[in-house]
């Protein structure tokens, strides 16, 4: 597996399937490891009740056997067994494991990148050094960057990208680079990992079930971290569902999903890039400033590869999804603009 979590959660007399008895029980899960860094491998459990785990037909973990960390080799595929049994009408169980170098980076006395906010990081402005295609002094030549890096590396792209050295001083000089928006995943991460969650069930338990969104796929690097700089596949009316929760400013049915005033911050221009005289990007979200698309400069809107775009125009209340091939991206997208214009002429004003 690439989730390197197992987790369950009972409340009272609940039951983990309809056809099993909620007065207490057992449960196994088998499967796989397929190591991708090679060393020794350390494994945490936290649960109310009894458990076992092997990893190569090896015991590694149970209420003897505590702390040991076996090594594993780059490559292998190791069988994984965890027996777990509920003792108590509440059970639980959280188990996880971390590859080797894979230890949260520390922060040290003087580090100028503890100043950085996280509104800087979502506003693509945390001055970390990255190379990347949309830098001025960007060479195609090489070296390769690592803006793309977090695409296609095996490493683990949350360390990577909080190990990256300062360049400028945060909330100064705003850069299209990935490295900040996988920073805003591994603050996720650490977030709902320290509450006892599943980060892996998060997005869906959190935002997709809520706004009717059943066929998102968010793909991770080896390690499980969610690479939402890229790598989500879903349909038309799914992004479409996302882009209207914001369009109703973060809430849905009566409910408040996203925080007052979120919709607003991310569809703001971000300083830094307005002092760099490029008012393109606000939280996350590109602005339509410099009139990209025949609409409103209000209009913001997510770019993906290919000329794959989710517009959100509060003007006109209104919301328009384009997908299609990568290699379609230049004809797909003056045929884009010209559906925006025929649409700001069809589609009044509020």
């Amino acid at each position: 597996t690439l989730e390197p979590t197992i987790a369950l959660r009972l409340g009272a007399d609940e039951s983990p399937h309809p056809r099993l008895s909620s007065a207490g029980g057992s449960v196994e899960w088998h499967g796989y490891l397929v190591i991708f860094r090679g060393g020794n491998y350390r494994f945490q459990v936290r649960l109310r009740g009894q458990f076992s785990l092997s990893i190569g037909g090896k015991k590694v973990l149970d209420a003897q056997v505590k702390g040991d960390k076996p090594e594993l080799k780059e490559g292998q595929a190791c069988n994984i067994r965890l027996e777990y049994a509920q003792l108590t009408p509440k059970g639980r169980i959280q188990f996880g494991w971390k590859a080797p170098g894979k230890d949260e980076p520390q922060e040290k006395p003087g580090d100028p990148r503890a100043k950085i906010r996280i509104s800087d990081i979502l506003h693509m402005s945390s001055g970390l050094r990255i190379i990347a295609p949309q830098d001025p002094d960007y060479d195609a030549k090489g070296p390769y960057p690592d803006h793309l890096y977090y695409y296609t590396s095996t490493s683990n792209a949350f360390h990577y990208a909080a190990t990256r050295p300062q360049q400028w001083p945060p909330n100064t000089v705003g850069r299209y680079r990935n490295t900040d928006p996988v920073l805003t995943n591994y603050l996720v991460r650490l977030g709902v990992e320290k509450r006892g969650e599943n980060y892996h069930a998060f997005p869906q338990k959190a935002l997709f079930d809520k706004i009717g969104v059943r066929n998102m796929v968010m793909e991770t690097d080896p390690f499980g971290n969610f690479l939402t700089q890229g790598y989500e596949l879903a349909p038309a009316r799914d992004w479409a569902r996302i882009a209207n929760l914001y369009l109703q400013d973060g809430v849905w049915n009566g409910e408040r999903i996203l925080p007052e005033g979120y919709a607003t911050f991310v569809s703001t221009l971000a300083p830094a890039w307005v002092a760099d005289k490029r008012p393109t990007y606000g939280g996350l979200f590109w602005i339509n400033g410099d009139s990209t698309f025949p609409a409103p400069r209000t209009m913001y809107y997510m770019a993906g590869v290919g000329g794959q775009n989710v517009l959100i125009d509060p003007t006109h209340d209104l919301v328009v999804v384009r997908l299609g091939h990568y290699k379609g991206a230049g004809p797909g997208g003056r045929a884009l603009r010209k559906a925006v214009a025929l649409l700001m002429e069809a589609v009044p004003a509020k």
